[in-house]
């Protein structure tokens, strides 16, 4: 009788082990874990990483009708400019011959309506 107490009891235990071992065997799965968390108001962090160009939203080019050299720049690169506002002179001793050819052609002309003006007038 004191065998068979034992032998039960020793079947128990078997049995405790096997469903304790099954159990813990099984309970491994290959479920997604998720981290939840309560909506609030905060900054979002990012790291991007990409190649490319950066260009701006709003890019002008600027050319000048005549040709010179720069004598004076009040404006550097990437600065915010508006519109009327002073960005550079041009060499003005390079000008000043074409304005004096240009003065010189209306003085001529002036010079020869004056002529015609006498010419008609003795006509």
């Amino acid at each position: 009788m004191f065998r068979k107490k034992w032998f039960i009891a020793l079947v128990v235990i078997v049995l405790l082990g096997a469903v304790a071992g099954a159990n813990f065997y099984f309970k491994k799965s290959e479920a997604i874990t998720i981290n939840a968390e309560g909506v609030k108001k905060r900054d979002l962090e990012a790291i991007v990483t990409a190649s490319g160009t950066i260009q701006a939203k709003r890019f002008v080019n600027i050319s000048a009708v005549q040709m010179g050299r720069v004598t004076r720049l009040a404006v550097e690169e990437g600065d915010r400019v508006k519109a009327g506002q002073f960005l550079l002179e041009i060499d003005p001793n390079a000008l000043r011959g074409t304005v004096e050819r240009g003065e010189a052609a209306v003085a001529g002309a002036q010079a020869g309506l004056a002529q015609a003006r006498v010419n008609v007038e003795t006509a």
